[in-house]
């Protein structure tokens, strides 16, 4: 997501872009300030092109447009997205209007915890007005335990904010000056506002680390990078992943955790988009195998553990809610509506219900192949149990054959001695005379 799209600022035209030109309707007058109408001849000449596009269509001649892939959708950014209505501007500048103020972090000297005395993080792009800032997302866990994560941040000298599913924190340096700030999300997900490369990993291995469950390896840990900017007096937009703020909101950290939540969300999706193209790239030869050999020369098990792994993908998208439901933070007493509307602009502008749609159809698509595959298998092994099964009543016949002819003397050493005492018998002699022989 970081992309080359953080450098471009609204309303700035790309350099390969081309710069479209007004047509001049035919007979127009070269004349600056004058302004002519198509004639009759003109009007002619018009509904000849639309007949014959008209035609050129119904012929399909014109080239048809392709639907966009998960990933042109994910690029497709260019438009500048207002994140709030026409009527919720004013509430920018009313105080109180957004929940409670802001907490002030204490000067404490820290030991150990972030807050290092280090350069200020350097900015995306410099602009002589309105600096650019870096915000950056990390899913690096399943979950973090975020009542621990908070004691040990408050017992560093932290003034800690705890909402429903997040924890907001101000990252400072030694002297008590603040140079960024960070939430963290239940859901595993870190975000990080105006900070350095330095000072993201510090908190992640110092800070963050002992409070992970279920660690994503180093390789499996999915990272997104945005810009913001504060313009004075500006509409709150977001165009090609910058993120424009003003600078006279009240109660600004508000504004930016509604917009977390959505990239926090965004950055789950990505890894759990990984995992399933993670177990299609496990199951990409099995289809083909089938149709050429009839059979898959996979064990039940493996198929078993496939699907249990295609399972857990389709809870964590549709169950737990992390990805698809809205925040409870919402909801929460002093939160107007204009915050959920925040959120679910940027929601919109990173594409995720196409995202989610596109997952699982992935998912359900890996689900019914594996289950097909199992179907095979059991198939298989209910033909061999059948073999078997024949196997075995072919050889107890023959032990039943082999043991009557020698019971009948027909095989044996020990044959006529064995028929003598069988013939000496009522039944004896009655299965003699049935086969045909006496004694």
């Amino acid at each position: 997501m970081s992309g080359g799209g953080g450098d471009r600022l609204p309303g700035r035209r790309s350099l390969d872009r081309p710069i479209p030109i007004p047509l001049r309707l035919p007979g127009a007058s070269a004349a600056s300030g004058s302004q002519s109408y198509p004639g009759p001849d003109d009007e002619a000449g018009l509904l000849r092109k639309l007949l014959n596009r008209r035609r050129q269509s119904s012929a399909g001649t014109l080239p048809q447009q392709q639907p966009l892939s998960s990933a042109q959708l994910r690029r497709n950014r260019d438009k500048l997205v207002a994140l709030l209505e026409e009527g919720q501007y004013s509430l920018l500048d009313e105080a109180g209007s957004m929940g409670a103020p802001s907490p002030v972090p204490s000067p404490i000297t820290t030991q150990g915890l972030p807050g290092d005395d280090e350069l200020l993080p350097p900015q995306v792009e410099e602009s002589p007005a309105y600096p650019i800032g870096r915000i950056t997302i990390h899913c690096t866990a399943d979950s973090y335990d975020i009542k621990g994560l908070r004691q040990h941040l408050e017992e560093g000298g932290y003034m800690c904010t705890q909402f429903p599913e997040a924890l907001y924190s101000r990252y400072m340096r030694r002297s008590g000056q603040v140079t960024g700030e960070i939430f963290f999300f239940e859901f595993g997900v870190a975000c990080f506002w105006d900070l350095s490369p330095t000072q993201e990993l510090k908190i992640l291995r110092q800070s963050l680390q002992q409070y992970e469950e279920g660690k994503l390896p180093t390789a499996k840990v999915e990272s997104d990078t945005f810009a913001f900017r504060h313009v004075p007096y500006s509409k709150p937009s977001i165009q090609n992943d910058l993120i424009t703020l003003p600078t006279n909101m009240v109660d600004a950290h508000l504004m930016k955790l509604s917009i977390s939540f959505a990239l926090a969300q965004s950055t789950k999706l990505s890894v759990l988009e990984e995992r399933a193209l993670t177990i299609a790239a496990a199951t990409r030869k099995l289809p083909m195998q089938l149709a050429q050999e009839g059979k898959v020369a996979v064990k039940s098990r493996a198929v078993a553990k496939l699907m249990g792994r295609v399972f857990i993908e389709q809870a964590a998208l549709n169950l737990l809610g992390s990805v698809l439901d809205t925040p409870d933070f919402f909801w929460e007493p002093g939160v107007g509506d204009n915050m959920q509307s925040v959120y679910d602009k940027v929601f919109d502008y990173l594409e995720m219900n196409d995202r989610i749609e596109i997952l699982n159809s992935r998912l359900q698509v890996l689900h019914e192949l594996l289950d097909m595959l199992r179907l095979q298998g059991q198939a298989q092994h209910s033909d061999f149990l059948e073999i078997i099964i024949i196997l075995l009543i072919c050889v107890d016949c023959l032990i039943l054959l082999f043991t009557l002819a020698a019971l009948l003397g027909w095989v044996g050493p020990g044959g006529s001695s064995i028929h003598n005492q069988l013939a000496s018998t009522r039944w004896g002699a009655s299965l003699s005379a049935l086969l045909g022989t006496g004694s």
